[in-house]
């Protein structure tokens, strides 16, 4: 810190602030404008992580948009004398692919697991829950005599006490996971009381590896494979939002897109009508 300057505080006073590059060693914020915070980009986009690969362009962006918000509240608290960030332009952060298994690839992964934890992979496979969603399911959200095969009252599994998007929705029991429901003893207020996220994905990988699954599959792959499954069983797209909570939802762009055969089947009708005469 320079001589005669305080940390932090009040109005017109000296903010220190982390060093954008080695080169530069900025360190107070008043002097961090706009072309250093393209140069801060620039150079994070160089750098690499453990496995010694770039970061992903989400990961850019999320970074970048912590970068302004931090600005903006030293400004609106009078940390800052001006907000030198607001024009300052975010990175485009296109979705990294993101691994799909099948429903023969869930099948054998569920099949190398034993107890609550192959139980929840198929539960988080065939209804396209979140898996806080799970974690916080509870008996009195299971309705077994609602319908033919039952429905999940999901209105639990944010950090809030709601959903993640405070909206509250029905999912059909699928005739797969039905068994499970049917065979798990309701000793607690939670359907799976023991089940542990972090254990979860362990448990998940471990039966991926052993079932020969070659990409990098996480818990929320599975959320992936119900909305494959939807645009592949050609669901209508608005139900298929509603069942996973969306309003809208680049998971179903993608599938949707590549499943559509309703469009496809539309396109060929169009085609074979005659051509309309004036």
């Amino acid at each position: 810190m320079e001589p005669g300057r305080r940390p932090a505080g009040r109005p017109g006073e000296n903010v220190p602030c982390p060093a954008t590059n080695a080169g530069q060693g900025i360190r107070f914020a008043d002097r961090f404008t706009e072309r250093e915070y393209y140069r801060y980009r620039s150079w994070l986009g160089k750098q690499t992580h453990k496995q010694r690969a770039e970061y992903a362009g989400k990961t850019l962006y999320t970074t970048l948009t912590i970068c302004k918000q931090v600005f903006k509240h030293g400004w609106k608290y009078k940390l800052l004398p001006v907000y030198e960030l607001s024009a300052a332009e975010l990175p485009s952060a296109k979705p990294a692919p993101q691994p799909c298994p099948t429903t023969k690839e869930v099948e054998s992964i569920v099949e190398r697991l034993d107890g609550i934890y192959s139980d929840a992979i198929a539960v988080l496979a065939y209804t396209g829950l979140r898996v806080g969603e799970l974690l916080q399911l509870q008996w009195g959200d299971v309705l077994l005599d609602k319908g033919e095969l039952g429905m999940l009252h999901i209105r639990r599994g944010g950090s809030n006490g709601s959903t993640k998007t405070s909206r509250e929705r029905f999912v059909p029991i699928h005739p797969r996971v039905r068994p499970v429901f049917d065979s798990l003893p309701p000793t607690d207020e939670l359907v799976f009381p023991s089940l542990r996220d972090r254990t979860l994905l362990s448990k998940l990988k471990d039966g991926a590896r052993r079932a020969g699954f070659a990409g990098n599959i996480k818990v929320h792959s599975l959320r992936h494979h119900f909305a494959s499954t939807c645009a592949n069983s050609r669901i209508p797209y608005r139900m298929s939002l509603a069942w996973m909570g969306h309003s809208s939802s680049s998971i179903l762009d993608l599938y949707y897109h590549l499943h559509d055969e309703d469009s496809e089947a539309a396109m060929k009708t169009v085609a074979e009508r005659p051509t309309l005469r004036r």
